[in-house]
């Protein structure tokens, strides 16, 4: 009796350790995707439309990754 609880809370642990790794994995691909959209987006905007914005565009780098980790 004793095995069969020791297989089935192993079980759970690797079931929980796989869930795990794959919401971590999904969560790090949605804030890429976020990432790269934002500053895509801005890099594709002139001079004169990131000034309307009060956007430098040093600073698209750093919206990006604060979009990112928004999510």
């Amino acid at each position: 009796m004793a095995l069969v609880t020791e297989l089935h809370r192993f079980e759970t642990n690797l079931a929980a350790r796989i869930r795990t790794g794959l919401e971590n994995a999904r969560r790090v691909i949605v804030r890429r995707r976020a990432y790269s959209t934002t500053f895509k987006e801005l890099s594709r905007l002139a001079d004169h439309e990131l000034a309307d914005l009060g956007i430098g565009r040093s600073e698209i780098r750093n919206i990006a990754q604060q979009a990112a980790n928004q999510i």
